[in-house]
Formats: structure tokens, sequence, C-alpha cells
């Protein structure tokens, strides 16, 4: 009884395929991550503004608690 081997054209298109594959998941692995970063950035951003406002109006009305006194 004669044993089928593995041909090497059939090991040589797995390979392609997984490193094709393997490729693929690293490239939508970095989009997912830059457009993450993007996202974080602008929350942030936004948040800044948001605390910095926050602080400005109490400044002011603490400022004109003091004059007024």
């Amino acid at each position: 009884m004669k044993r089928k081997g593995i041909e090497p054209n059939e090991v040589r298109k797995y390979f392609l395929i997984r490193g094709a594959f393997l490729i693929f998941m690293i490239g939508c692995l970095l989009f997912f991550l830059s457009w993450l970063q993007k996202d974080v950035e602008i929350n942030s951003q936004k948040n800044v503004v948001t605390n910095v406002e926050r602080h400005i109006e109490r400044l002011v009305l603490v400022i004109m608690y003091m004059t007024s006194m």
C-alpha cells in the first residue's frame, strides 16, 4: 500500500495563503489602531477644552465675588 505524501506545491500554496492572511490581518490591525488613536486624540482635546471653559467660568465667578465684597 503506497502512502500519498504532501506535494511541495501544496506546501508552497499553504504558506502563501497563510502569509497573505497574516499580512491582511496586520493591515487591518494597523488601520484600526490608527483610527482609534485619532478618535482618542479628538475626544481628549474636547475634554480639555470643556474643562478649561469650566475653570474659566468658575474663576470669573470667584473674581466677581471677591471684588463685590
